[in-house]
């Protein structure tokens, strides 16, 4: 079987690289073959840039078994890749959504995917959370499952060597006072070039140094969803102070918002976990 993901991004927003790792390694696990990354920044780049009109991606000329989707799929921006994969499922592919979820959860994001899943017809949607779960259910064989970015864990483990919390403020400095921060970290290297945090700081183009800098940490204190998430994965403490309604991927598992930081129930996340990948195979052998 030959097993395409659709992900990459990381340059720009490196916790798109915990949702990618989750995704292959489960797939891997589950499906026992190692699936290809479709990397859409080979053809769209960053925000500021736009859509490359010259650009080209080889694995656009190679045929699929199945097409995997997950993290924040369920978006206006995914038409970029509409046409490929409807192209795909036509010539024999099957697409499915794992661990999939909106981006601005409104009634025009809703409509063009409800018309995109019909199109496709993916024979498995497991969701991020519970908003894009009733929006997409009826669509496809469903699930109401977790972010993909909880499973790094599973695959990636670390040692604590040192206690310090961290801090990842990509949209501005936080409105609310913070406890002792020994580390800042950033989560998109290519706008680098306009920030210099004092202090300790924290950077890389590759997600392996953050799993051991939110694996190794006491608390996480972020304006990002996933820096909150792979704290929370590895049994860490984690306080959310953004706004998105992307926050929902934290309320799956049990997280509440607080004036301290806190953790998640381990056992319970390590049972959705397993449900998923439970859910994912049974799917698959039904397909």
């Amino acid at each position: 079987m030959k097993v395409l993901m659709v992900g990459g991004g990381w340059s720009t927003n490196i916790g798109n690289a915990f949702i990618d790792m989750g995704v292959q390694n489960v797939v891997k696990e589950v499906l026992g073959v190692e699936p290809m990354l479709y990397n859409f920044v080979c053809e769209h780049m960053h925000y500021s840039i736009g859509q490359l009109s010259n650009a080209v991606n080889p694995i656009r000329n190679q045929k699929f078994d199945l097409i995997i989707a997950g993290g924040m799929c369920c978006c206006k921006n995914f038409a970029r890749f509409g046409a490929f994969i409807e192209e795909q499922c036509k010539n024999g592919a099957k697409f499915a959504i794992l661990g999939g979820g909106m981006g601005e959860f409104d009634e025009e994001e809703v409509a063009m995917w409800r018309a995109f899943m019909k199109q496709v017809k993916p024979i498995f949607f497991i969701s991020r959370d519970q908003k894009t779960f009733d929006q997409f259910h009826d669509l496809a064989p469903s699930m109401n499952g977790i972010d993909m970015g909880f499973f790094v864990p599973d695959y990636f483990s670390v040692q604590k060597v040192a206690n310090y919390t961290v801090a990842a403020f990509d949209s501005g400095p936080p409105q609310t006072s913070l406890p002792h921060i020994d580390i800042q970290a950033t989560h998109s290297v290519f706008d680098l070039a306009g920030k210099r945090l004092n202090g300790p700081m924290f950077v890389s183009d590759t997600p392996w140094c953050y799993f051991e800098l939110y694996g190794g940490c006491d608390a996480v204190y972020s304006d990002r969803v996933h820096a909150c998430v792979l704290g929370l994965a590895y049994g860490n403490k984690a306080r959310f102070l953004g706004n998105t309604p992307r926050v929902g991927v934290l309320d799956r598992v049990g997280y509440t918002t607080q004036e301290e930081a806190t953790g998640v129930d381990m056992d319970a996340l390590s049972v959705d976990k397993g449900k998923v990948k439970e859910f994912f195979l049974k799917a698959m052998k039904n397909a």
